[in-house]
C-alpha cells in the first residue's frame, strides 16, 4: 500500500512538531521514489531534498486538488489548513537556509501579496516567540 505514504506525508506536513520525524519520512520517500509518485510527496521532496522552493510551490498548488479528490483526506484534512501548514513549512525551511529574507521575494514564494506576507510573518514571530526583526526600510 504505497498510497499510505501520501497520508503519512500529509500528517507530517500538518503537524507542528514535524522536524522530529522528518528524517524518517525522507528516508521512506527516497526508498519509495520509484514505486509511488504523488504531488504531496513531491512537494516534500522538492522542498527538503532538492531545496527547490519554486518547484515546491508548484506542487503545493497541485496538493489542494489531491486533498479535495482523495476520499480519506477530503474528510479529515481542511485544504486551507493544509496550505497554511505547507506555507509555514516552506517558510521554516527557507529561514533555516537564509540569514536575511526579502519580504517581497518571500511573498512570491508563498503565493501571497507582500503586505499579506509581512502580516503573516509578524503573526508567526508573535505566536512562536521568535527572535526576529522586520526591517521595513530594506524590506527584510
Amino acid at each position: 500500500c504505497p498510497w499510505l505514504l501520501r497520508y503519512l506525508t500529509t500528517v507530517v506536513i500538518t503537524n507542528k512538531r514535524r522536524w522530529a520525524v522528518l528524517t524518517q519520512l525522507l528516508n521512506v520517500i527516497q526508498e519509495e521514489r520509484y514505486t509511488y509518485r504523488d504531488p504531496i510527496i513531491e512537494f516534500v521532496e522538492a522542498l527538503l531534498v532538492k531545496f527547490d522552493f519554486e518547484g515546491a510551490q508548484k506542487k503545493l498548488q497541485e496538493c489542494e486538488s489531491v486533498i479535495v479528490s482523495d476520499f480519506f483526506l477530503s474528510m479529515s484534512v481542511d485544504p486551507k489548513e493544509f496550505l497554511e501548514s505547507a506555507r509555514l513549512f516552506i517558510f521554516e525551511t527557507y529561514c533555516r537556509i537564509h540569514k536575511k529574507i526579502d519580504i517581497s521575494m518571500l511573498a512570491a514564494k508563498l503565493s501571497m501579496e507582500p503586505a499579506d506576507a509581512e502580516r503573516w510573518v509578524v503573526q508567526l514571530i508573535r505566536n512562536a516567540n521568535l527572535k526576529a526583526k522586520i526591517d521595513t526600510k530594506e524590506n527584510q
